[in-house]
């Protein structure tokens, strides 16, 4: 049974572009290959995840996947007849009574039905037997250091291309000979009454060809095959970001390329969060420090940098390091570290240490819980 789409990304029907955003994102860190290493389960769970949201976030093919389901999207569907019939009797455009006139009822009247049934059953068989070029949508998994200064990827891409063999006609090169029902030209006329239309010749699809299948792509002018492409991962590249490698995607028959976009994916840091071009992290200080003041070592992306820590620091207080955080996608500059300073205690301390903080905390007289 084929799976709903809604229900593969956990969303309902009528949910947001940025409802589906968020939970793919969320399903796509899950099941992705690179953290499921040999789990095949995960691996069929991420190619449905990417299949629905190809489809849920596109406009156009989310109206047509509502209204006819997946199989808008295999080949051989013709939307033109598919609207023709899908509203049956319950108010849908019927041609049998255009302008007043019946159906051919035997006696040479004029049937509107079959002159339009005809126009876009030959369009639309011919338009998909010929193929179109078509965009691949995939993931990019980076980490937080490859964000930093930007990073080449080699992506493993099935794509569709032209067989070489035929030039993408599916006709084999030694017996191809010109269509006889459109002269080579690769489209006709239709002509019925006042009505009259160019359309794809329904004899080669469009090619201008005819003959026996190609031995190397067994007719169908298309070869499928892995391929590496490198991609170039721009610094300061966030969650969701799209990458466009143009003209990576699927080719058509005549040898028009769509393009390969991916989905960066950036894998979480053990040290850092990130919130837009600024990076989070947390320091223990002790409470001596905190009090007097100090110069510490605090990490950051490229390594430990030194921060001044001003006398009465508090526990939860932010400091900020300037120019420390992530690359700025669309303009120069970098964002800002913050350092959350969180003050630690010793658990085990000796008498004298003791004696120690009784004087000092009876000559500062200190109490947080005054107010």
């Amino acid at each position: 049974m084929e799976r709903d789409y809604y229900e593969i990304l956990g969303v309902a029907k009528g949910a947001a572009e940025d409802e589906i955003k968020k939970a793919y994102r969320r399903l796509a860190r899950k099941y992705h290959p690179d953290v499921n290493q040999g789990k095949k389960d995960a691996e069929q769970k991420f190619k449905e995840i990417n299949e629905a949201y190809q489809v849920l976030s596109d406009t156009e093919k989310r109206k047509l996947y509502d209204q006819f389901g997946s199989k808008a999207f295999r080949g051989g569907f013709d939307p033109s007849r598919a609207y023709q019939y899908s509203s049956g009797n319950q108010g849908g455009f019927d041609f049998s009574d255009f302008m007043g006139f019946k159906m051919d009822d035997g006696a040479g009247g004029f049937d509107f039905q079959d002159v339009f049934s005809e126009l876009f059953t030959r369009t639309g068989a011919s338009k998909e037997a010929y193929s179109q070029q078509e965009d691949i949508i995939g993931n990019v998994t980076v980490t937080l250091e490859d964000v930093l200064h930007g990073v080449s990827k080699n992506i493993s891409v099935r794509r569709r291309s032209r067989c070489s063999a035929c030039s993408g006609t599916g006709i084999g090169s030694g017996n191809q000979r010109s269509c006889p029902e459109c002269k080579g030209r690769g489209h006709v006329k239709l002509k019925q009454g006042f009505f009259a239309a160019t359309t794809v010749c329904h004899a080669c699809s469009g090619k201008g060809v005819i003959g026996t299948a190609c031995r190397t792509c067994n007719g169908a002018g298309l070869s499928e095959k892995t391929e590496t492409i490198t991609v170039k991962i721009p610094p300061g590249v966030d969650e969701g970001t799209k990458i466009k490698a143009g003209r990576k995607g699927h080719e058509s028959r005549r040898g028009e390329s769509g393009n390969l976009y991916l989905v960066v994916n950036v894998l979480p840091h053990p040290v850092f969060q990130r919130k837009g071009d600024d990076i989070y992290t947390e320091m223990p200080v002790s409470f001596v420090e905190a009090i007097l003041g100090a110069k510490i070592d605090v990490p950051a992306l490229e390594g430990n940098v030194a921060m001044t820590l001003p006398q009465g620091t508090q526990s939860g207080q932010l400091l900020r390091l300037q120019g420390k955080g992530m690359p700025r996608l669309k303009s120069s500059g970098r964002g800002d570290e913050y350092v959350r300073i969180k003050i630690m205690v010793p658990k085990d301390i000796d008498n004298k240490s003791k004696d120690l903080l009784l004087e000092f905390d009876k000559r500062t007289g200190f109490n947080p819980r005054r107010n």
